[in-house]
C-alpha cells in the first residue's frame, strides 16, 4: 500500500512535458533559407504553365554579391542541413511521445490499483460500521435486560431479607436439636465401637476358621507333581532343517521324545483336564514361562489319577531353532479334586525341565516354573 501511494504521486511528476529546445540560429536560418526556396519553386511553376513571352531585354543588375549558380548551390545544402536536423529532432520527440505513453500507462494501472483498494476499504469499514450498529442493538438489549436484572434484585432483597431472618430463627432450632442429636450421637458411637470389637473379634475367629479350614483341605485334596523321562529310555534329541519353498531360507528345528509323569501325592483322587507344553531353544530361559507362542502344543483330556497312583503320557515336540546342547521343556497341567468341582477353577501344576543332548535333564530352579495352586 505505502509503495503504492509513492508510485502514485512520482509518476505524474515524471509524466509532465519537457519544452522542446529552441535552436534559435537554426529557426533563423531555416526560414531565411526556405523562403527564397519556396518563392523560386512557384516560379517555376507558373512559368511551366503559361505561354513563353516574347524575349524582352534582359534587365542589367547593378548590385551582386557573387556568381548566381554558386549562391543556389549553397542555398540547396543549407536545406539539405536544415531537413536532417529536423527529422532527428522528430524522432527524439516520437521516442519522448513514447516515453510518455508508457508512463501514462503505468500511472493508470496504478490508479486502478489504488482504486481497487480504497474500493476494498470503503467495502470492509461499511462491514465494520454494520457490525457496530449491529453491537450497539445487542448492548442495548444487554443494558435493558441488566436493568430489569437490577430491579428483581432490590426486590428479591426484600424478599432475602425476610428469608433471612426466617432462617436464623430455623437454625436455633436445628442447633437444638442438633445438641440432642450430638447427645445420641454419642451414645450411639459408645455402641458402635462395642460392636466393631465383637466385628473384629468375630473376623478373628472367621479368619483362623478360615486358615484351619484351609489347612484340613489341603491335608485331604490331592496334590499332582509332574515330572519327565526320556520315552522308553531312549534320547530322542534331534535336529531337523526345513525349507518353505525354491528361495526361501532354511530353518532350524529341535525335536524331542519324552514322558510326562503324574504323581497323586494327595489323600483324595484328581482328574487331569489340560495340558500345555513347550519347547524352547535357548541358551538360558526367561524369568517366567510364555506358553503363547505358536509352537506351544495343548491338549485337553479327562484321565483319573487315583491317591498314590501314578500316570504317563506320551510326546513328540518340536521348537524352533537348534544350539547342539540343549533345550527348555516346561508348561502346566490342571486338575480338578473333589474340593473344586465346576463352575470352580481347576488347579494347576507348573513344570520346567532343561533337556540336554546327551540325555541329562534337570529341574529350572525357579518358583515361575514350579508353583502350584
Amino acid at each position: 500500500m505505502r509503495w503504492l501511494l509513492i508510485l502514485a504521486i512520482v509518476l505524474p511528476l515524471a509524466a509532465q512535458p519537457a519544452k522542446t529546445p529552441k535552436n534559435k540560429g537554426t529557426a533563423e536560418a531555416n526560414s531565411t533559407q526556405s523562403a527564397p526556396h519556396t518563392e523560386q519553386t512557384k516560379n517555376d511553376q507558373k512559368q511551366a504553365t503559361q505561354p513563353a513571352p516574347a524575349p524582352a531585354q534582359a534587365p542589367v543588375v547593378t548590385e551582386g554579391k557573387g556568381n548566381p549558380a554558386t549562391a543556389n548551390h549553397a542555398t540547396g545544402a543549407n536545406n539539405q542541413q536544415t531537413s536532417d536536423d529536423d527529422l532527428r529532432i522528430q524522432r527524439k520527440l516520437a521516442l519522448f511521445t513514447g516515453a510518455l505513453v508508457v508512463v501514462g500507462v503505468l500511472q493508470t494501472i496504478v490508479m486502478y490499483l489504488t482504486w481497487r483498494i480504497y474500493r476494498r476499504q470503503a467495502h470492509e469499514m461499511r462491514r465494520q460500521r454494520h457490525e457496530m450498529r449491529r453491537q450497539r442493538h445487542v448492548m442495548y438489549r444487554q443494558w435493558k435486560a441488566m436493568r430489569a436484572q437490577l430491579g428483581q434484585m432490590e426486590s428479591a432483597g426484600e424478599q432475602t431479607d425476610k428469608l433471612i431472618e426466617h432462617a436464623e430463627n430455623q437454625a436455633n432450632a436445628m442447633l437444638e436439636v442438633a445438641e440432642i442429636g450430638i447427645s445420641q450421637a454419642r451414645a450411639s458411637l459408645l455402641i458402635a465401637e462395642a460392636t466393631l470389637k465383637s466385628a473384629e473379634a468375630t473376623l478373628k475367629s472367621a479368619d483362623a476358621a478360615k486358615k484351619s479350614a484351609d489347612a484340613l483341605v489341603n491335608s485331604e485334596r490331592a496334590w499332582i507333581t509332574v515330572n519327565i523321562r526320556w520315552t522308553q529310555g531312549k534320547v530322542f534329541f534331534v535336529h531337523s532343517t526345513t525349507i518353505d519353498g525354491p528361495g526361501s531360507t532354511a530353518s532350524d528345528t529341535t525335536g524331542v521324545d519324552i514322558d510326562l509323569l503324574y504323581a497323586n501325592e494327595g489323600r483324595s483322587p484328581a482328574w487331569i483336564v489340560e495340558e500345555k507344553i513347550r519347547l524352547e531353544v535357548v541358551l538360558s530361559p526367561a524369568w517366567s514361562p510364555s506358553l503363547d507362542a505358536s509352537d506351544t502344543q495343548f491338549n485337553e483330556r479327562y484321565e483319573l489319577v487315583g491317591v498314590g497312583q501314578q500316570s504317563a503320557n506320551r510326546w513328540r515336540i518340536f521348537g524352533k531353532g537348534w544350539n547342539d546342547s540343549h533345550a527348555y521343556v516346561y508348561g502346566f497341567i490342571k486338575y480338578r479334586d473333589i474340593f473344586t468341582p465346576p463352575p470352580e477353577e481347576p488347579r494347576e501344576t507348573w513344570f520346567g525341565f532343561r533337556v540336554s543332548a546327551n540325555g541329562n535333564i534337570g529341574r529350572i530352579l525357579s518358583y515361575e516354573y514350579n508353583r502350584v495352586t
